[in-house]
């Protein structure tokens, strides 16, 4: 199926804002390329004989959304005039593209994250195997590492989960496989939800129960030791009165998605409501935090 891509400069300050644009333009969702990150990136893995140059921004951020052939765009093309690009894309292509540095690497000490094309290369226990499709959660994002590494820390053996926002249903998948007994993936995009499915069948982890849906949706008569919340800080901050309905006393909050200067808004927000902060780590500008109940 073919799509407008529409790409759009901007700044770090205003990624949000053109973001918010695109979704009112139609957009069911954004990519927002941080030229920094892809170089980190390329660089930590030694891999650049595998990157795109054309792929990798020379100045500043840009944000991307997809839309069908017939959008009317007219209000996109007027906000952001020259600071705007669209061209013609393929879907069938998108893979092939992301493939060129999207190579094995170790998202912590012991867990590897294998693309499904190279699944082969999948040879210990904590080896994750990714299907990338169209999900947030690849693994190379910093959120995604913090909340990993917080996993290996905090999870004991046969803890009951729930992974909030689960994306590609990576961290599922890394609970599930360092010991959790029962985990529930869930999310409320329709994608999502089938890139989970997708990696949970690949992974070997059929236990894993996939939802479609919120927090809300889950039985409360039944308590979890652990929920990770790898999302926003606002939607954090929005559940944050009710986490504890659905954890055993003691249970831990693992949240990260949030950035530096909404540490203190989401640690108010924890404890407000009970919850007691015991670990907090940063990686560039994101943060993870770590609460009981």
């Amino acid at each position: 199926m073919k799509w407008v891509e529409v790409t759009i400069s901007c700044n770090k300050d205003n990624v949000e804002d053109v973001s918010t644009a695109l979704f009112d333009a139609g957009a069911t969702g954004t990519q927002v390329i941080d030229p920094n990150e892809i170089k980190n990136m390329i660089i930590e893995l030694s891999k650049e004989e595998y990157a795109d140059n054309r792929l990798i921004p020379k100045t500043g951020f840009k944000v991307i959304a997809y839309y069908t052939l017939n959008t009317n765009l007219s209000s996109l093309k007027i906000k952001y005039k020259e600071k705007m690009t669209t061209h013609i894309v393929d879907d069938v292509n998108w893979k092939d593209n992301w493939k060129k540095y999207y190579v094995p690497f170790n998202i912590t000490e012991s867990i590897r994250i294998i693309p499904s094309w190279e699944k082969q290369k999948a040879t210990n226990k904590l080896d994750i195997i990714m299907e990338r499709g169209m999900a947030f959660g690849t693994g190379t994002h910093e959120t995604t590492k913090l909340c990993a590494k917080l996993l290996e820390e905090h999870l004991v053996n046969e803890d009951k989960v729930i992974d909030v926002g689960c994306g590609t249903g990576i961290l599922s998948i890394i609970a599930k496989k360092l010991g959790a007994s029962d985990v529930i993936a869930l999310d409320i995009d329709d994608d999502a939800i089938k890139t989970t499915n997708e990696n949970i069948i690949i992974n070997k982890t059929p236990e894993i129960k996939v939802i479609l849906g919120e927090l809300k949706n889950i039985d409360k008569q039944f308590k979890y030791n652990i929920i990770i919340a790898n999302i926003v800080s606002d939607i954090i901050i929005q559940l944050s009165p009710n986490l504890k309905e659905y954890l055993v006393k003691e249970g831990k909050i693992i949240c990260s998605g949030i950035i530096k200067s909404r540490k203190n808004d989401v640690v108010k927000s924890l404890e407000d409501n009970g919850f007691t902060i015991i670990d907090v780590k940063t990686d560039n500008e994101w943060v993870a935090i770590v609460a009981y109940a």
